[in-house]
């Protein structure tokens, strides 16, 4: 679950958080690695966060963005559509 934190008008997204299914999480992180190779956005992605600190942080952050990308896709019935 993509943590959100909103006070007086402006919203910052956090880190995934601990709360929710574990399960979820490891399979975020195991696609992520997939992922990170096929689809053109998450790969420029990785290569930055990969650059800056490391491969690690690099697949969370991959992994969060999809999960940001899932929750969209739910939420406006829409498919998700590979650049």
């Amino acid at each position: 679950m993509p943590s959100v934190y909103s006070s007086g008008g402006k919203t910052r997204h956090g880190n995934i958080t601990k709360r929710g299914s574990k399960w979820l999480r490891w399979i975020l992180i195991e696609q992520s690695q997939h992922f990170s190779k096929s689809c053109s956005r998450l790969k420029r992605m990785y290569a930055r966060i990969t650059y800056k600190h490391g491969k690690n942080t690099a697949c969370v952050a991959v992994a969060r963005e999809m999960l940001k990308i899932i929750y969209s896709m739910l939420t406006n019935n829409r498919p998700f559509v590979k650049e």
